[in-house]
């Protein structure tokens, strides 16, 4: 049922003629399973459609974080899934430990130097502000401090740092095998891999309960 649903959200005729909205969401306490409930109406000239209402539950088995809003969803309305995602690197593989010590003369540079690599590599998806977002605050005060990271980044940041003249170092320090996959809202002038503000769910897994 679910796919049935990705694939009529992919097609010409429903970008064309279809509106989509989020109508609730709903994450219980001690619950691990959000409840999106998405409602589809026809908007066009077609007497076929003179009813042309849908509506759909869709459960999001052990939930894990998410960027979803009530209301229209337009131009996010082709939903994709995803089992390899940049959203999904802090849930899979190899972390390492990366420590970086020293002074910086130059944090903005620095900082901006790490946003752009940010960018290049990860497509914008983590959130920088939450992980770097002090450094250009630095400035004459010592840098010591430690992050855990997917293995793929630490390659990405340690050079960087190490171009300001701070020590970087890194260690393995755990491994994920979570099962998470990312459902994507998403337009055709949007690519996937590149955060322009498309809404996503990370969870274990994804079904719909009803249509109607």
């Amino acid at each position: 049922m679910l796919e049935k649903l990705i694939q009529l959200t992919n097609s010409a005729d429903f970008w064309d003629n279809w509106a989509f909205f989020v109508t609730d969401i709903s994450l219980p306490a001690r619950s691990s399973i959000l409840r999106v409930t998405l409602e589809a109406i026809y908007d066009g000239f077609d007497e076929q459609h003179f009813e042309g209402r849908k509506s759909w539950e869709l459960l999001c088995h052990n939930h894990v974080l998410h960027h979803l809003e009530l209301g229209y969803l337009r131009p996010f309305y082709q939903m994709k899934i995803y089992k390899k995602h940049p959203l999904l690197n802090n849930h899979q593989g190899e972390f390492y430990l990366l420590k970086v010590n020293g002074y910086c003369n130059d944090p903005v540079a620095l900082s901006e130097e790490l946003f752009a690599v940010h960018n290049q590599g990860t497509g914008g998806w983590p959130d920088f502000v939450e992980r770097f977002g002090y450094l250009h605050k630095t400035a004459k005060e010592k840098i010591d401090d430690e992050f855990q990271l997917p293995k793929s980044l630490v390659s990405l940041y340690s050079p960087v740092f190490q171009k300001y003249g701070l020590s970087a170092t890194w260690q393995m320090h755990d491994e994920s095998n979570e099962k998470v996959k990312v459902l994507l809202f998403s337009g055709e002038n949007y690519p996937d891999k590149v955060n322009r503000g498309q809404y996503y769910i990370v969870a274990g897994d994804f079904d719909l309960l009803n249509s109607a």
